[in-house]
């Protein structure tokens, strides 16, 4: 049997038209955007885009507007605050801090300035484009600009590539940069980029930023990359608290009394009728008494240490790459962020909450390959001494096909579509010759490893791999309108 004779038609996803959605304004993972010092707060998968913060030249290199990603936080008190995005090595990723004084998305409700600042803004909202480099009030940041927006542009990082000037005549320069007008939110501005274990990271560190509302703008800057999750994560330093010193104390002599020597008494003479001889009176020598120094040693008592109780290790947060569900043999990884000092073992089971099947030592990465009809939920634990966190976020890891076609039921039915910068799953059934569209719903995220993607220049939507009953093929269909598709090409694979 040949696929035409299955399929017979074509994936579309569109009219929803599979188009383009707006920019996000995520959400840090538990919901939790407030940062205290020696904690930490993560996005993961905040932004996929590869060109969303720069290096599209349709915009001259300007910030795209409605894919980039804005995410906002609360420092609760003074700390130096490390800022971090990072991604594969399919993505290069970029980012801008900004002051705010409080909670702040960007392009929700855009203050459009002169036609010189911006270049378009959509109907919903959206600003087109803008400056990912300037200053608060600048060229190509004034619609966002105020007390109830950004009020100071604190610094970039990029990890991508750099440009001469964006449309607005700035340069947008590759590494960490420093952009403060002055010292008043921070004590300084430093950071790094580059590869590291895989991964490529834009970096700032802000010394002793101060409490209050930051916002940042990220997404990719190189577009001759694929594209792949970016992953925030924003972490306030622990003070060092000052030490009291010791005082010294001196010694003590205690001296006993000085003894007043005895004074020497001479005897008087006595005389007798007799004419005799008087003795020479005998003299006694007066003893020299040395006086006694009684000294006191001072004895110093070293304080009994208190011993440091044990801190619980903090709970993980994991993620997976590149999908939880993909083909069998796909080599996979685990990724999470280690503390020094404390270990971890990964727990897993065959269903959701229930890890008791076993536990692996871990560190990150944890690479493995995908083995058929593997079906695990697992989730990871960080144990110090004796103490041990609560498990991480849980991973749903199996191996399925992206596209499943069912020749009974004639449904089609595709987990994960990319569309632009958003994915969904979609269900046709095939009728009259035609794939017609049942449903689509919108994913966070990319779930499979190879994602079918829909070009809403082309209406083709591509199926790198397509399985019908024990045959697999890669297929183009064409959206011919009315949410119905066809087959317009296909090749039979492996």
């Amino acid at each position: 049997m040949i696929i035409q004779s299955i399929f017979k038609a074509t994936l579309t996803i569109t009219t929803l038209t599979l188009a383009l959605a707006g920019s996000a304004t995520a959400d840090w993972s538990a919901g939790d955007s407030t940062l205290e010092p020696g904690t930490s707060i993560t996005n993961l998968n905040a932004n996929a885009d590869k060109k969303a913060w720069t290096d599209n030249p349709s915009l001259k290199f300007d910030a795209w507007g409605h894919f980039g990603t804005w995410l906002s936080f609360n420092l609760t008190s003074t700390a130096t605050t490390t800022v971090s995005a990072t991604s594969t090595l399919t993505n290069a990723p970029a980012f801008t801090l900004y002051k705010t004084n409080g909670v702040y998305s960007g392009p929700d409700n855009p203050r459009v300035g002169p036609s010189s600042d911006v270049t378009g803004v959509y109907s919903d909202g959206i600003i087109h484009q803008f400056s990912q480099v300037a200053q608060a009030g600048g060229d190509g940041l004034r619609w966002a600009s105020g007390v109830e927006g950004i009020i100071e542009t604190l610094g970039y990082a990029n990890s991508g590539n750099s440009h001469a000037a964006n449309s607005f005549g700035q340069p947008v320069n590759a590494g960490a940069n420093d952009v403060s007008i002055d010292n008043l939110y921070e004590n300084g501005v430093t950071g790094s980029v580059g590869t590291n274990n895989g991964q490529n990271h834009a970096t700032l560190i802000l010394k002793d930023l101060a409490a209050g509302y930051y916002t940042i703008f990220v997404g990719g800057a190189n577009a001759s990359l694929t594209g792949g999750a970016i992953d925030v994560s924003v972490t306030a330093a622990t003070p060092t608290p000052t030490a009291t010193p010791t005082p010294t104390v001196s010694p003590t002599a205690t001296l006993a009394p000085t003894v007043t020597p005895t004074p020497t008494v001479t005897p008087t003479a006595t005389s007798t009728p007799t004419p005799t001889t008087t003795p020479t009176p005998t003299v006694t020598p007066t003893a020299t008494v040395t006086p006694t120094v009684t000294v006191t040693p001072t004895i110093t008592t070293t304080p009994t240490a208190t011993p440091s109780p044990t801190l619980t290790p903090k709970t993980p947060v994991i993620k997976i790459t590149p999908s939880s569900a993909a083909t069998p043999g796909t080599e996979m990884s685990i990724l999470f962020t280690q503390e020094a000092g404390v270990s971890y073992k990964l727990c897993y089971g065959l269903s959701a909450g229930d890890y008791s099947i076993g536990c692996l030592d871990a560190t990150s990465p944890f690479n493995f390959s995908l083995s058929a009809n593997l079906n695990l939920f697992g989730a990871l634990k960080a144990i110090k001494g004796q103490e041990n966190s609560a498990f991480s976020n849980e991973l749903h890891i199996f191996a399925a096909e992206n596209a499943v076609y069912d020749a009974n039921s004639l449904l089609f039915k595709i987990q994960d579509v990319q569309v632009q910068n958003e994915h969904y799953t979609v269900q046709f059934l095939f009728q009259d010759n035609r794939f017609i569209l049942k449903s689509a719903e919108r994913l966070n995220s990319s779930v499979h490893n190879q994602p079918a993607e829909y070009d809403s220049a082309t209406l083709n939507l591509k199926i790198p791999r397509a399985q019908v009953q024990e045959k697999y093929y890669k297929v183009t269909l064409h959206n011919i309108g009315d949410f119905k598709f066809q087959i317009e090409q296909q090749e039979e694979i492996r």
